[in-house]
């Protein structure tokens, strides 16, 4: 990976995502899946604890302009974000290593998993966690491809897996916020 970023950075601009990419594949030799869900939980605290969790996340989700809510079927709000916050950069990296590949299935085989389609996604879903989320479904906004939640969360939110399906259609992320 660092051999591509001397190589590639012709002032091609993809210097800094194969730089980024790079620190991101190195780390997940190094750290387990707890160490991506503690990424997660450290940007919520910088985020801060307003008193609408959503105000928080709508900084790391492309503002309030990008995030559609409705009332969830058991309480709480259904938050579905238009747009993946990180789409533009996942469009500049390489593909994923099988490490990192393998690092996501763990994480959607997990109890509390399901819905992550790359590996930044695992952060991002902690993130949500921190702020009482419960994440429902992903949407590859390059490939379409989705990732719905483990049965027992959707369960707990009350919709079913062809629910999370249509309304993740032409969108990026769905989730509950309880608060």
């Amino acid at each position: 990976m660092i051999d591509q970023i001397s190589s590639n950075s012709n002032g091609n601009g993809r210097a800094p995502y194969l730089l980024l990419q790079a620190l991101i594949e190195t780390s997940f030799e190094s750290v387990k899946l707890l160490g991506l869900i503690d990424c997660g939980n450290q940007i919520a605290k910088q985020l801060g604890s307003p008193s609408d969790p959503l105000e928080a996340l709508a900084k790391l989700e492309l503002g309030m302009a990008n995030i559609t809510v409705s009332d969830g079927p058991k309480g709480g709000r259904l938050v579905c974000l238009k747009g993946c916050p990180f789409g533009s950069a996942l469009s500049k990296l390489d593909p994923w290593s099988d490490h990192a590949l393998k690092m996501v299935e763990r994480f959607n085989a997990s109890p509390r998993g399901g819905a992550a389609v790359h590996p930044i996604c695992i952060g991002h879903l902690s993130v949500r966690e921190a702020y009482g989320g419960i994440n429902l479904g992903c949407r590859s906004t390059l490939s379409g491809k989705m990732a719905i939640s483990v049965p027992a969360l959707l369960e707990e939110a009350g919709m079913t897996e062809t629910q999370v399906r249509e309304r993740l259609d032409g969108n990026a992320c769905l989730y509950l916020l309880r608060a």
